[in-house]
């Protein structure tokens, strides 16, 4: 009847998420090809959007006051092919160059008749509309341009009933606990499904136990747990093979939209695990907690970790380094995207600054009298902590009334406990702790031989404490510790300045106070909410 009407759509080529035909050939190459052939050529062309728009203002609008029966939409502007291709390429973090090299071989093979001419002109050819055949009164229909409906058409953009997903990848649980579940909490408030991956057998710092605690918490916030083998030792290329093949299975099937990597090994795993996935819009996060090659680190670190490292920062979106020799370093010779600076994992300051702690009770409880001074550190028992040299510069003090704490697990137990008793040093060893703040609380100086660090978060605790610092002079430690103003920065191997220092510290308790005030100011620039604003911005 009257009221029924007809008309004819006539569009160009339409492109958009998930279209068929010529589009997702041309945004193939774009993604895999490293040069492309700059012709000159206008093309008519519709983007999905913009068809749907056009067509509810035609139907809710114009549809009876219209004169015309084919209707011809089309974008605001005609399209240039290698323009096109360039913008699919940047868009996918790609880098692509033109070149008019190959035109004579194009604008030849467009003049042979058969597939080889119908796919060169499909391609490079004109095919246009008239502009103003596409111009209808009180419609306007153009609510993306060009630049963007590329960017819509390539996004990865989750529909809207999916949460985004992230996984956290390191080489073991313990990192994962002590390290990084801030950020785990972080991405949880945005509303990310997050992921961890990490050994949850080998080469842990903390208990089977906790281990399984740990599980059991992630578990309770709806966080999944993976298993994977990722050695500790650059030369198990076996375990190294697997792990990559096992989370480059998970990235294929879970779709992540970041990931974030920590631990050297653990990192590169990731990142070459990743190489598909970032391809397809996975943004690629790796915390560098202190580089293996170091200024005074052995050549065999340089030759191995070096290369490699700078391998994989190619493969990386952001850079994160935690300290400042670190991050200049990384700025000169690294490749990744982007390099950032973040100040380590953050301290929660309100827990290690706690006035109502009754320290009389808790040195008492640690046999300690009110006379004895109390020298702690925080670590493992390894060869890198370095905490023969303190017991050695004890030793040589001959003062009964030091006693020296170390909180922490490890192989080099047994040797530290013979040294001690050769050395005549009250040492006390107490193995993994859950009562940290009180310890720091209890002690009179923070003693931190390392031999290398990234940036120490039991030192910032031991600052945020109130603790007067004797550490080594290395990377990480310099950035937190004032000469003469806030503690002492030893050689690691320097026996004697150590002995000195602590016992300058352990005889004036007034230089102790004024230390561990400074100590105490200085930590507010590591708390945790600035490290989690830092965080954030990368993030999101």
């Amino acid at each position: 009847d009257e009221k029924f009407k007809v008309i004819v759509l006539r569009p160009p080529m339409i492109y958009g998420k998930g279209s068929k035909g010529n589009y997702p050939i041309l945004a193939k190459m774009a993604r895999k090809l490293p040069v492309f052939p700059e012709v000159i050529n206008e093309r008519s062309m519709l983007h999905i959007d913009n068809l749907c728009e056009f067509l509810c203002q035609i139907m809710l609008i114009k549809l009876f006051t219209l004169e015309a029966v084919v209707l011809i939409p089309q974008n605001p502007a005609w399209t240039k092919t290698s323009d096109m291709v360039k913008k699919i390429a940047e868009v996918s973090g790609k880098r692509i160059i033109t070149t008019k090299l190959f035109t004579p071989a194009i604008k030849l093979c467009g003049k042979i008749p058969g597939k080889i001419s119908d796919l060169v002109n499909k391609a490079f050819g004109n095919s246009t509309y008239a502009l103003a055949m596409s111009q209808y009164e009180g419609i306007d229909y153009q609510v993306v341009d060009f630049e963007a409906s590329i960017e819509r058409t390539e996004s990865n953009e989750k529909k809207k009933d999916e949460k985004p997903k992230a996984l956290i990848v390191a080489s073991v649980a313990s990192m994962i606990d002590q390290f990084n579940m801030q950020n785990i909490e972080l991405l949880l408030e945005k509303g990310y499904d997050v992921d961890v991956a990490c050994n949850c057998k080998e080469g842990n710092t903390i208990s089977d136990e906790r281990i399984k605690a740990l599980i059991e918490k992630l578990k309770l916030k709806n966080v999944k747990v993976y298993h994977i083998p990722i050695p500790r030792k650059i030369s198990n290329i076996k375990g190294i093979k697997t792990s990559i093949t096992e989370i480059r299975k998970m990235c294929k099937k879970n779709g992540y939209t970041l990931m974030h990597c920590h631990s050297p090994i653990g990192s590169v795993v990731a990142r070459i695990a990743a190489c598909n996935a970032r391809k397809k819009g996975m943004k690629v996060i790796y915390t560098a907690h202190g580089f293996h090659f170091y200024k005074g680190a052995p050549k065999k670190n340089w030759l191995v970790f070096y290369p490699i490292e700078k391998m994989c920062s190619k493969l990386t979106d952001v850079l994160i380094t935690i300290n400042q020799e670190d991050y200049i370093f990384a700025k000169k010779h690294m490749k990744a995207k982007k390099i950032e600076y973040i100040p380590g994992v953050g301290i929660d300051i309100k827990k290690f600054n706690n006035g109502e702690f009754d320290r009389a009770a808790k040195r008492k409880e640690l046999g300690l009298d009110a006379d004895d001074i109390m020298l702690l550190s925080v670590g493992e028992l390894n060869q890198n902590k370095n905490h023969e040299v303190i017991i050695k510069a004890i030793g040589a003090l001959e003062n009964q009334n030091i006693h020296y704490f170390i909180a922490g697990k490890g192989d080099k137990e047994e040797f530290l406990k013979k040294l001690a008793e050769q050395k005549n040093v009250k040492l006390h060893l107490l193995g993994y702790r859950t009562d940290i703040s009180e310890l720091y609380n209890s002690a009179d100086i923070f003693v931190f031989p390392s031999i290398r660090e990234g940036l120490s978060v039991s030192l910032m605790e031991a600052m945020a404490s109130g603790l007067p610092c004797i550490v080594s002079k290395i990377r990480g430690n310099v950035d937190l510790i004032e000469e003469g103003k806030s503690g002492y920065l030893c050689n690691p191997m320097n026996e004697e300045k150590f002995r000195k220092k602590i016992n300058e510290l352990a005889n004036d308790k007034i230089k102790r106070k004024e230390f561990g005030k400074r100590n105490q100011s200085k930590a507010e620039k590591y708390k945790i909410e600035e490290v989690l604003n830092r965080t954030k911005l990368i993030y999101f």
